[in-house]
């Protein structure tokens, strides 16, 4: 596989992100396992400086894992009904699935964001990770007209978002095949998911789609016109101040796991610059900005680019606005039904005594 490494200067820079860093000092914390505080830019030489691919010609000279279905045998007889998905490569069986299961090979996912290059003019760049039968490309688009500023216009600052495109197969069963928005933010390198806001498509694999390059090239090609929505939506929840205690319902609310929305709770004004250290109120944006530094790459340890479930949840801050005391009431609810569960469980507990 080809691997490129960059300076975290030269990797922004393909996006056409060409400010000064001198200005931009600040980079969030993040927070690991336990929540041990971990340095965002220590996360961004562990993840972000090594890429393999920078254009679509070396995007296309990827070798990913294909799979091969192959019949099902229980005790001497062929189960028709049944399919085994074996890895070409690896001679592992990933999954058993219906005789209906359509296997799309990673290539397809691979020539849609080629093919969505070479329909821009825009040069692509990224990394693309597959693992036990799991795949998933993260492309950036060279190119500033791609990008987003979430302090533009807010008295904040430069704080700009390259955003790009995370596409994905799986042939283990845990998910379909499609791609979505994403995007890296310049300040702490973290990732972040804007499929709901600016583009996404997704199918399962027991429907069989000819078309998924031209479907995924598309959705590409258009997400750009749509940049303007995510930035009136970032402008309606700087807009929106409301309590710390609304604030950790908000976290309940997108279903956060429990332990990271105490862990972001509790570090809240180191993982966002810009909340006083003993703020009483918040703007749901300074709730955003916390829960995407907590998400920055390597705050579990590893180096992979597949943490997407923090980034999936966050976005249902942006793409829940419009219902935000819902998301609230949701979320003190699930808190509440938490901290029963909670209760139950320790009044059902024997004490020991010696």
């Amino acid at each position: 596989m080809q691997e490129n490494s960059m300076t975290r200067q030269e990797f922004f820079a393909m996006a056409g992100l060409n400010a000064d860093i001198s200005d931009r000092a600040y980079t969030p914390i993040s927070l690991g396992k336990g929540n041990k505080i971990r340095d965002g830019n220590a996360s961004w030489i562990a993840s972000l400086r090594h890429i393999d691919f920078i254009n679509a010609t070396e995007l296309r000279a990827l070798v990913p894992e294909t799979v091969t279905p192959m019949e099902v045998i229980v005790d001497g007889e062929v189960q028709k009904k049944y399919k085994a998905i074996v890895g070409d490569n690896s001679h592992k069986v990933y999954s058993i699935r219906s005789n209906l299961y359509q296997p799309v090979q990673n290539q397809m996912l691979m020539e849609s964001l080629a093919t969505a290059s070479d329909v821009t003019g825009i040069q692509v760049f990224g990394k693309m990770d597959q693992c036990n039968g799991r795949m998933s490309i993260n492309s950036f688009f060279a190119d500033p007209d791609c990008n987003v500023d979430f302090g533009k216009h807010h008295g904040a600052g430069s704080d700009p978002y390259m955003l790009g495109v995370r596409a994905y197969n799986s042939h283990t069963g845990e998910t379909g095949f499609g791609a979505e928005i994403i995007g890296v933010r310049w300040l702490c390198s973290n990732m972040c998911a804007f499929g709901e806001v600016l583009g996404k498509v997704s199918w399962k694999h027991y429907v069989k789609q000819e078309n998924v390059v031209d479907l995924i090239a598309g959705m590409i090609k258009g997400y750009m016109d749509k940049v303007p929505i995510l930035q009136d939506r970032i402008t309606a929840m700087r807009n929106e101040i409301i309590s710390m205690e609304d604030a950790e319902n908000a976290l309940w609310g997108i279903k956060l796991d429990p332990f990271k929305t105490e862990g972001i709770m509790a570090h809240l004004p180191r993982l966002n610059p810009e909340i006083p250290n003993l703020a009483t109120d918040v703007s749901v944006y300074d709730i955003f900005n916390a829960t995407t530094a907590y998400n920055t790459y390597g705050n579990t340890g590893g180096s992979e680019w597949g943490k997407t479930d923090v980034s999936h949840k966050a976005q249902r801050l942006i793409t829940g606005i419009d219902n935000l005391e819902d998301l609230i009431n949701a979320g003190a609810k699930a808190k509440a039904q938490y901290e029963e569960v909670l209760r139950k469980q320790q009044i059902n507990t024997p004490v020991l005594s010696f």
